[in-house]
Parts: C-alpha cells; sequence; structure tokens
C-alpha cells in the first residue's frame, strides 16, 4: 500500500514546476551550466522520458517474476536525444500526460499487485510502493536541480 505522502507526492509534486519555472527566461531554462552538466530542460526532458521508462518498469514488474531492473542511463538510451531536442513546452505537456497515465496505472493496482518487486542493482528487491518512493524522490532531486539552474542567472 502506498503511503499517504507517496500518494499525495504523486498527485502533487508535479505542481512545483509552475513555481520553479515562473520567472525563468527560456535563455535560463535551456543554458547548461559552466560545469557542462545538464540544463533545466534537460533536466525536465529526463523526467519526462523517465516516466516512460517508470511505467514500462512497472508493467515488467506486474508480468514478470521479481526482474531484474537495470539502473537507467540517459546517456545509454537511444531515445534520450530526440527527448532532450524537445522544446520545453513538449516536455511539460508530455510529462503531464505520462504522469497522469501513470496515476491511472497505480491507481488501478490491487494490494497483490503493489506488493509485486521488481530488482533494482543497488537497491536490491523493492515492491512497488518502494518503487514509486525511490521514483518521487528521483523526481525531487532533478526538481531541485531545475531551480538551481533557473535561478543561477538570477
Amino acid at each position: 500500500m502506498l503511503t499517504p505522502s507517496a500518494s499525495a507526492r504523486l498527485l502533487t509534486q508535479l505542481e512545483s514546476l509552475t513555481l520553479l519555472l515562473a520567472d525563468a527566461s527560456p535563455a535560463a531554462i535551456t543554458r547548461r551550466p559552466t560545469s557542462g552538466k545538464w540544463s533545466a530542460h534537460e533536466n525536465l526532458a529526463h523526467l519526462a522520458r523517465y516516466h516512460e521508462i517508470f511505467l514500462e518498469r512497472l508493467r515488467r514488474i506486474l508480468r514478470e517474476d521479481r526482474p531484474q531492473l537495470a539502473r537507467y542511463r540517459a546517456e545509454d538510451d537511444p531515445e534520450w536525444p530526440g527527448w532532450a531536442e524537445l522544446s520545453t513546452e513538449e516536455v511539460l505537456k508530455r510529462i503531464h500526460t505520462l504522469r497522469r497515465d501513470l496515476i491511472a496505472l497505480i491507481q488501478s493496482l490491487s494490494p497483490d499487485q503493489l506488493a509485486r518487486a521488481g530488482v533494482h542493482p543497488a537497491l536490491g528487491p523493492m515492491d512497488i510502493p518502494l518503487w514509486i518512493e525511490f521514483f518521487l524522490l528521483h523526481e525531487a532531486h532533478h526538481f531541485y536541480v531545475v531551480m538551481q539552474r533557473v535561478r543561477a542567472s538570477q
């Protein structure tokens, strides 16, 4: 079973993007820091793509017995460059659509389905509620990076 906190964050965490991006210029969103790390836009594109990856992972957990789920690295994903090339507006549109799909899937799961597990290479076996917590923490980390990137130019 999902914790009330995880359920609430799953439903509302994307709302913080409105505040994080409110005063950001297009240049602030797309500019890479001097370190060469991802721009705010690339972090958002990564999160949108990761929604797709996460949905695929949940479906594997539901159909396979304790699947081994490799660590996701955008650099190894042949679809990643296409996501990074999308406009920020399109990335945000897709992330919201994919979030609705993710919420619908999770809300449709029975207690037995939620108890199913997939194996993370570093974190070991995790049931679906723990995978969702992992997903939300990963997303929150990238939101923090987005905030750093857009505020760095202010």
